[in-house]
């Protein structure tokens, strides 16, 4: 077992604790959402459902059918949660850098981060915390020695006690505690799925949906067939909303349901992957964590195109990410990605020359890894409702679908909600807000018409 699996480890649920669907006659009629990828954007997504539905309960309002929270079933192929990029992220949040198909919900989300940290005490349960973030880049025109080691920051900041400072380089500041935070993704996915399931959302792990049956002239999904662990059993669920938010899996999803679409979601995952290593944080104090956390970008004061980031977790541990792999295939399932061995010790020897270690003294490695970046070929994420001709499209020979996408009605439908790259922890609640209005048939918080499925 390895440390963070020894730190974050969570009852997981059993293969299906019932044979059949009968659990799930009542919420026919309810409109049951099942949710198919049991990552951060997943639990976001129901966790939104679950507590408008509650809202809507208590206001004496069905919107759409969709009754109660019992009717939404989160759907995994993995054994084990969290194993892919939900549960191995950075964990940095913040309301910058943003493109313009995505800057109004990277500020939603971000609110949102903030309040839920508020209302359920962050800091404490998932170790949220504001973060300073630097990039660091050369002071002086003359060439800086090739051996690593070393910056001067421009506000002396805290950043000394762990990280080497020189006078040949210097810290620019990108974004200060009011504009970015971290949390610990694990815990944070975590405590995501006991939200869900407190609020009585189901959540089936290595189970996968096979088939989707639908009727065509009434334009609505009828029920899913899922087949439950490596044996030949299968039930049917009844469904009115399908989700795909199976990170870089997403189109191997919707591909394998909708052989006939017109369209694909255009995922390109290959190279998307990154090694990553967690080690103690050198010359850490526990009122250190009073002062929140820090990220440093190494990219532009390393030798032959490298890349490394550095952030602190609280409890001093230290995040060293941004790397990257050699390209490998997309395995089929999170938890078969293992990290790369060669790379690994390439990090180890480059970070420890950027790290205030005493003499003598070695980094003190936590854990090692490695994940798959959500990334589609448009470089924004597709948070949308499929329009219904899109998915026979094909299958009737009409050609190309209409360009125009259909929006949330409230009458069901199949929904992605997918390709957030290496910000779906800080747009996890952002794309979890919109997508649950989306399928109640409201009007979203934030504009996501620029976030389609067609190019």
């Amino acid at each position: 077992m390895n440390f963070l699996t020894s730190l974050f480890r969570w009852p997981s649920s059993p293969r299906a604790p019932w044979s059949s669907s009968r659990p799930f006659q009542n919420c026919k009629e309810a409109g049951h959402t099942v949710i198919v990828g049991g990552g951060v954007i997943g639990f976001s997504t129901a966790y939104y459902l679950a507590r408008s539905a509650a809202e809507d309960a208590m206001n004496g309002d069905k919107v759409s059918g969709l009754a109660t929270a019992r009717c939404i079933t989160v759907v995994d192929s993995s054994a084990t949660l969290f194993q892919g990029a939900s549960g191995q992220a950075t964990g940095i949040l913040g309301d910058y850098g943003f493109g313009p198909e995505t800057m109004a919900l990277g500020e939603l989300s971000f609110q949102l981060h903030q309040d839920l940290a508020q209302e359920h005490y962050g800091r404490r349960t998932y170790g949220f915390a504001g973060i300073k973030i630097h990039h660091e880049e050369e002071q002086f025109s003359q060439p800086r020695a090739t051996t690593g080691g070393n910056l001067v920051l421009k506000d002396r900041d805290r950043l000394h006690s762990w990280l080497r400072v020189s006078k040949d380089l210097r810290a620019e500041l990108i974004a200060d505690r009011t504009h970015a935070g971290r949390l610990d993704p694990r815990k944070f996915c975590h405590w995501l799925r006991r939200e869900c399931e407190s609020r009585g959302v189901r959540v089936m792990l290595n189970t996968q949906v096979t088939k989707v049956q639908m009727d065509r002239e009434e334009q609505t999904i009828d029920h899913v067939t899922l087949r439950l662990g490596d044996s030949q059993e299968y039930i049917q669920l009844p469904c009115r909303n399908l989700v795909l938010s199976a990170g870089p899996w997403s189109d191997r999803v919707f591909s394998s349901l909708f052989p006939h679409a017109s369209v694909s979601i255009p995922m390109n995952v290959t190279a998307a992957a990154g090694n990553h290593l967690l080690i103690r944080t050198p010359g850490w104090k526990p009122d250190d964590d009073d002062f929140g956390c820090d990220q440093v970008y190494l990219d532009e004061v390393l030798d032959d195109e490298l890349r490394l980031d550095l952030s602190t977790f609280l409890s001093g541990t230290l995040y060293v990410g941004g790397y990257g792999a050699m390209p490998q295939q997309l395995p089929d399932k999170a938890d078969q990605v293992k990290p790369q061995p060669k790379e690994i010790e390439a990090m180890k020897r480059l970070v420890a020359q950027w790290v205030r270690l005493d003499e003598g003294e070695s980094l003190q490695v936590l854990d090692t890894g490695r994940c798959y970046r959500p990334r589609t070929t448009l470089m924004r994420p597709i948070i949308t409702k499929v329009p219904w001709h899109v998915l026979f499209r094909r299958m009737n020979g009409i050609g190309h679908a209409d360009r125009k996408l259909g929006t949330g009605n409230g009458h069901g439908g199949v929904f992605v909600n997918t390709g957030h790259d290496s910000d779906g922890i800080t747009l996890g609640p952002g794309s979890g807000k919109v997508m649950a209005e989306l399928i109640r048939g409201v009007p979203t918080s934030v504009d996501i018409s620029q976030l389609d499925l067609l190019t």
